[in-house]
């Protein structure tokens, strides 16, 4: 069945794939690999959104602006029969995805009200995360076995969160989904801009920035930093999940491809860059060493993530209010990724 309704106008449509594409990837592992391979990395990483995933997000949204439907019905349409297959791979790939996506959403949402018990704690004059550091230094690192270790709580706010984004999805493109992304991505990217200010005003915060943008010839020969590039751009747009297709298929028949392409794609290279400019600053500067630092990028998505970077933001005065800000962004590139995939 063709769909009946349409984005309300070209920023609809635009910020529905703004929140598509901006993600977990973007604020925990761009930030971790830039600052591992620097500059090397960032520039193949733009060769590949031009050369790959721009081309296939351009394939997609055509195709589902062209039939009006869904991945599996347009690759019917588009293919034949014989093909629908592809569709239904693609989805059930999606599919799993949205799994672990919903999971990474509730662990967001429960460190973003950590982050607020933390500061309402810094108000009345009770522990802190900072006291409860200097009494158990391995706090954090329990806190997040806990979580992840089939935590109730964690599994009612994955849960609630479903359903929020059911219920947004429920109500319609326009009224849901669009509403939503309107407050969603520019209240994400003002955090990160603030966030990254607060972080290159730290001392030592230039640093990150060296690492970040330095381009190291001998990267280049390393095939590693080929793949992670490759990855990032591939897994952090989306391109060939099939979502772009969806989302397309509620545009309307004068939007422009061609430029809705390259906006998403390049607005999504520049809120990962702008969470580069707001974590690395804060590592280098906040680390003890340039080595610890280091060490800290290569910990690993999550352990950077949960533990790591609350840890160094406990360290400066009003760092509560800046791990909330961090976590708060986190919840909303999260959570407005995992509409789409519903």
């Amino acid at each position: 069945m063709q769909q009946s309704e349409s984005f309300s106008n070209r920023w609809g449509i635009i910020l529905a794939s703004l929140a598509m594409a901006i993600g977990a990837g973007n604020l925990w592992r761009f930030p971790r690999l830039a600052g591992q391979y620097g500059g090397s990395f960032i520039l193949l990483w733009i060769v590949f959104l031009l050369i790959w995933s721009i081309p296939i997000l351009l394939a997609e949204f055509s195709i589902g602006k062209r039939f009006k439907h869904g991945t599996i019905s347009s690759f019917t349409q588009l293919s034949g029969k014989p093909y629908t297959w592809m569709g239904f791979f693609i989805t059930l790939c999606t599919l799993f995805i949205t799994f672990y996506y919903s999971v990474v959403t509730a662990w967001s949402v429960r460190y973003m009200s950590f982050s607020l018990q933390d500061v309402i704690a810094g108000i009345g004059g009770s522990n802190t995360l900072s006291d409860n550091l200097s009494s158990n230094p391995d706090y954090l690192k329990n806190q997040w076995a806990t979580i992840t270790n089939a935590d109730f709580t964690t599994m009612v706010i994955n849960i609630i969160v479903v359903i929020v984004g059911c219920v947004l999805l429920y109500k319609g493109i326009q009224n849901g989904l669009e509403k939503a992304n309107r407050i969603f991505i520019p209240t994400l990217f003002v955090l990160l801009i603030i966030i990254s200010v607060i972080a290159l005003t730290l001392d030592g915060g230039s640093k990150g920035l060296e690492y970040m943008f330095a381009i190291n010839p001998d990267h280049f020969s390393n095939p590693n930093v080929w793949i992670e590039a490759l990855s990032q751009s591939a897994w952090s747009t989306g391109a060939g999940w099939g979502l772009i297709m969806t989302i397309s298929s509620y545009a309307k028949e004068k939007e422009d491809v061609t430029l809705n392409t390259f906006i998403g794609g390049f607005g999504n290279n520049t809120a990962s860059l702008m969470a580069g400019m707001a974590i690395l600053p804060a590592v280098f500067a906040l680390a003890p060493s340039e080595t610890d630092a280091l060490s800290y990028l290569q910990a690993g998505n999550q352990a950077l993530t949960f533990t790591i970077i609350p840890k160094l933001f406990s360290t400066v005065p009003g760092g509560s209010y800046l791990s909330l800000f961090f976590f708060t962004a986190f919840t909303l590139a999260a959570f407005s990724s995992l509409l789409p995939m519903l």
